[in-house]
This record gives C-alpha cells, structure tokens and sequence, in this order.
C-alpha cells in the first residue's frame, strides 16, 4: 500500500465494481461506461485502484491487423467526487500513450507498461519481419548467410501486438486509475463517506483503433467486459478511532494536482505561423506539442500512435508574454544536421521519472527524431500567474518547406488544478486566504537552508549576522542612496554604462550631450580664450540682441546693412542665393564731362573705390575702367 504504516491496517481486499446497469451490446460502437462507487462507508485507496478492459479483434484469423498502442478504446473519461466534475480528459489514450513515453523505461515493460497495452512502434510501418535477404537464392550456404541484413523496416511493436490479438484472442487491458486521472496521483489518501463518480466513452470509430496492411477489410472490435478494482482498506480500531474522530472534525484544506490534457489544432498547410491554445487552469506545469500529419487519424492504415516532424526548424511557446525557451528551439530534422538533442534533454527532466525509475525513457534519441518527435516546453520555472484566468498561450513554429500533406499540432499539458476542500492529514493550518497558521507554535527540527528561497533556522541567522551587517555598510557606500532631503546621492562616484536617453525625463549621457548640445571648448591656440563649438549645425531661435556682446541672427544684420546692390559705386552685390559678395567685375568713379579735345584728365578715386588700392597706391585686385562718350551734333566744322 502506498504511505501508511503496515501496522495501521488490518485487512486490506480488492473489491471488483461493474459498469450501472447492463451492458446491451458489447460490440456497440459507441456507448458510455459508467462506474458510481457508493460504498461511502468503506475506506477505498483509489490512487491504488485499475479500470480493466477486455478487447477482441472480431474476424481475425492470421491476418497483420492490431490494437494500437493503449488499444484507443476510449474518446472521453470523467472523474466525479461528491456530484462535481473533478477531472475531464479527451483523448485519453494518446494522452496515456504521449506521458508513458516519459513515464517508463525499457526495463519497467514487463509490468504496468505492458499491462496498458504498450509496445511502442519501432518503425513507422507494418512489416513484421525482423531479417531481409538481398541477394540470389541459388547462391552457396556462407553467401547467403552474410546477406540476411537486419530489417529497417521492421515494426517491434507492432508484431507483439499482433501475437497478442491473432486469432480474435481476448486481450486483457490494464490501467492504473492514477495514470488515468491526475487527481489520484497526486492525492493518494483513503477516501471515505463521500460517492465517486467514473465515466468512459468508449470511441466509436473502430478504424481509429486498429493498425493493418490488409485493405479492403472491414474489422469489428468487441468490448465484452469493463470492470474497476478498488483496495478497500480496513484499519486496526485504535487507528479507526482517530480516523473517524478526524473525519468528524470538519477540517479541511484545498487539494491541488496535476492534471494531463490534450487540445488539437485545426487542419494546417502553411510552412509557418501561430495558433492560440486554450488551457482552462491557472498554472501551467509544462506543455507537449506533438506535430502529425492528419490523414493518420480515422485510417486503420496509418499508424495514428507515431507522430511526424515535418522538418521543422524552430518553434516556442508564449505564456502571458514569456517565451519558452528563452531564445525558442533551434530544429533539424534533416539528415546529416540532425538538431534535436535539446528537446529530447528536456522531455527527459519533465517526467523525471522519480516514480517508476532513476533515469531514461522508453524512447531513444534516434526514435525522437523520426517516430516520437515530441517537442517539450517547461514552463514550471515561471512567475506565478496569480488570480489569472484563460492564460493567453500561443504556439509559433517553421518548417524548412510548404509541406505536401496537411498536418495539425496536439497539445499535451499538464494543469494544477484545485479541487474541493477535503481531509488536510497531519500538518499546517491553511487559511482561507492560502497562507499557513502555525497558531504561535514552533517549526521544530528544520533543515540548513539551501536555495534562496528556503526558510533559515536561528543558528543560520545567528551566525550570520555580522556578515549580514557589514554587507549593507558596504551596500551602503557603493550605491545610489537616499539623502537626508529624499534625494538620490551618487557619493561624489560617477554612474556608468547610462544609454542614450529616450524620453524627457531620461537621464543624459555625456556622449549624448556632446553630439546634441552647445559644448564649451578651450581653443587650443589661445589658451584663454573659450568659444562654444555648434558642430557646423545651425543655431536656431535667437532672440533680438540688447547687448553690444549679444549674438545676433541674420535678419538682423540683414536690416542693420541694407546694401543697394543696383547703385554703381557699390563694391558688393547679391549672388543667386540672396549672399552679398564682393563686385569684382565693376569699379565706379566720379564722372566727367570732355568739352574740349585733347585734354588730360585726373581720376579722384572715391572712398569706396580707394580700398582697393594699397598704401603705395597699387592696386590689389584687378581693376577695370568704364569711359562713357557722350556725341552730339555741332553748327561748325572746326578744321576748316
């Protein structure tokens, strides 16, 4: 029995408990079993109990035609405790299937594994014969002998299962209640005085519960015979006595468990995308996505228990915003750059595999890639989601190519669910706010913490406290700290690694200051001498000067030099850009009007004119002379 002393229990017998009511046809496709436990005075150990079925392949004589794995009797199971639904599971037995994948090891198939009908596939075909022969029959004994190869295509499981259902054999299938349901294998206590409720649907479509190469065949499946056993335990009376003294206490805590699920995609064909999946829980544990090609489902001649890659190259799950993995999963399914070790690696640590054994799972590498592509998220490790309800999760993912066949993604997750209050056993006080009373007792005989957030015994602080107080002197001196005025002071240090500034009340860096501020500079050949360096880009705004030393902008030097360009004697002018500049192709000088010839006369340069002319009167730039003639008529000829 699991967790109770020997020595509290007196007797302990399994009780074996029919479906309600009778069974009219068990070759009926479609029906639900249900199972009411009403033995309210019994103390039933359900997490220890099985669901037994019988199964037969109808009109099957030799032919290569089997159960899939877990047989896929059912569509739907329901748990109910005291006329509440405790726990709904679709699908369960390619859920069964997916977690035992996990769950088990090679060395645990002899029992619990191969009690539920499991024997995983090792090819994604039917063949049945382990050895292939390629060569000429006519050859010598040794030469044929180093023909026979091993065959590739050979399907393990498949032929045990074959062995097991020939002939329309009666297959016995046995499955842990605690496999089935969550809620027991977390909550593994007696259970008394109250009425529990099972429901199986069983499938309807008896092609989505066969694996065959035979075509062209219509099979029948017939269930004859579904029945649940249950340990009742009887307990010693000095045991009973505080057992029903405890009962009749009315305490109670909430139970919480992990629940396995299983939600499906609709038909896809794109080489990439995102979809929503919709989980009803609180809190995700972790989450399975199983990629598979749909025209597997509903076909006795596809194997609908063995999954598809289609080559794909990336995916991640998003919880609320946080990603899984961090970065995603980088895949590759191709031959020679296989990638897939980190998925594998991480089913590994989901299961664990603390139950049933140390390490491994029945699945290896090799089979990851081609056969059980599961890609696993953890998603345990994660800010609780308090008080969140219909967590928004979305799947993304890529594949290397469009793909040629359609395909859809399952989602297999495990929930913590929370359950009515029930019998809280030997330990705190839960509150109705969810925290723990120790009702000013003691918390005797605590371990040394380890991780940070374990809880410290007095010697750990004790022996700790000096360190803890030179600490936060140091603390103290290294950081930002409040001064007395509520300000933050920096101790004189400077604060490093600042990025440039985003919004207006960011902090600057010096970087960003020098590119985009006015900077005081010392002019390297005047020592004493400090000007503001503007980067050749403009400066802009200036107001009116009021002082002789105030800087001034262009209107006003442009109101304040007013230049006649169109007047003659004017040494500057106006360029196609509106700029005065120096006019080089025309000096003026005074006038003068020739009245008699010949006649000698002196040019008196004005003061315009005259500062382009150097002390000693030469010239300093080229100078042109512009001689206007004035003709009129005279009255006399002054030659003859």
């Amino acid at each position: 029995m699991t967790k109770y002393d020997e020595n509290h229990i007196e007797n302990v017998y399994y009780k074996e408990h029919m479906v309600d009511g009778n069974v009219v046809d068990p070759d009926k496709s479609q029906q639900m079993y249900t199972f009411t436990i009403s033995d309210t005075n019994d103390a039933i150990l359900y997490s220890d109990g099985y669901i037994c079925i019988d199964v037969k392949i109808l009109d099957n004589v030799e032919d290569s035609v089997t159960l899939v794995n877990t047989g896929n009797v059912f569509t739907r199971g329901t748990l109910q405790i005291g006329g509440h639904i405790i726990e709904e599971i679709s699908k369960p037995s390619l859920v069964h299937f997916i977690h035992s994948l996990g769950n088990f090891t090679k060395d645990y198939e002899s029992s619990e594994a191969t009690n539920m009908f499991i024997f995983k596939d090792t090819a994604d075909s039917s063949d049945r014969e382990p050895f292939t022969f390629v060569g000429n029959l006519d050859e010598k004994m040794p030469s044929l002998i180093k023909k026979i190869k091993k065959n590739e295509k050979y399907n393990k499981g498949f032929d045990q299962r074959c062995n097991l259902t020939k002939g329309s054999k009666l297959t016995k299938i046995v499955i842990p209640l605690y496999l089935w349901f969550g809620f027991f294998n977390d909550f593994r206590k007696l259970m008394t005085g109250i009425e529990v409720k099972f429901e199986f649907m069983r499938n309807e479509l008896v092609n989505n519960m066969l694996y065959t190469n035979v075509n062209n065949k219509v099979y029948k499946v017939s269930i004859p015979n579904i029945t649940l056993w249950l340990p009742h335990v009887r307990l010693n009376p000095e045991v009973s006595v505080k057992y029903l003294a405890f009962l009749e206490s009315n305490k109670d805590l909430e139970i919480e468990w992990v629940t396995p699920i299983l939600r499906e995609s609709d038909s896809l064909g794109d080489s990439s995308g995102t979809i929503p999946v919709k989980l009803l829980a609180d809190d995700i544990v972790s989450i399975l996505v199983i990629p598979q090609c749909v025209e597997r489902e509903n076909n006795e001649n596809q194997n609908n228990m063995v999954f598809d890659n289609l080559d794909l190259t990336s995916c991640s799950i998003t919880v609320n915003d946080i990603r899984y993995p961090k970065d995603g999963y980088k895949l590759s399914f191709k031959e020679g750059e296989i990638n897939c070790s980190l998925p594998y690696l991480k089913f590994l640590k989901i299961f664990g595999n603390v139950r049933n054994t140390e390490s491994g799972c029945l699945i290896a590498l090799d089979e990851c890639i081609n056969l059980y592509p599961i890609i696993p998220f953890d998603t345990s490790n994660h800010p609780p989601f308090i008080n969140v309800k219909n967590l928004n999760i979305e799947f993304s993912w890529n594949l290397r190519n469009t793909p040629a066949k359609k395909y859809r993604f399952g989602i297999s997750g495990k929930e913590m669910q929370k359950g009515p209050r029930g019998s809280p056993g030997i330990g705190f006080k839960l509150t109705d706010d969810g925290n723990y009373d120790m009702e000013k007792e003691k918390l005797k005989n605590v371990d040394e913490p380890v991780d940070i957030s374990d809880v410290a015994t007095k010697s750990y602080v004790d022996s700790n406290k000096i360190e803890f107080k030179s600490d936060t002197v140091k603390l103290q001196k290294i950081s930002l700290i409040h001064s007395e005025h509520g300000d933050f002071d920096a101790r004189n240090k400077i604060i490093g690694n600042v990025k440039d500034p985003i919004n207006n009340l960011n902090v600057v860096n010096k970087q960003y200051l020098e590119n985009n501020a006015l900077t005081l500079s010392l002019k390297n050949t005047i020592p004493i001498e400090k000007f503001y360096n503007v980067n050749t880009i403009p400066l802009k705004n200036l107001s009116n000067p009021q002082d002789k030393n105030d800087a001034v902008h262009k209107q006003y030097v442009d109101e304040k030099t007013k230049i006649n360009y169109k007047k003659p004697d004017n040494m500057l002018t106006r360029d196609h850009d509106g700029l005065y500049i120096p006019n080089e192709t025309f000096l003026a000088t005074q006038e003068y009007i020739m009245h008699t010839y010949p006649a000698v006369f002196r040019i008196v340069f004005n003061k315009f004119t005259s500062l382009l002319l150097s002390p000693d009167l030469r010239l300093k730039t080229d100078m042109l002379m512009k001689i206007t003639f004035y003709l009129r008529e005279l009255n006399y000829n002054p030659f003859i």
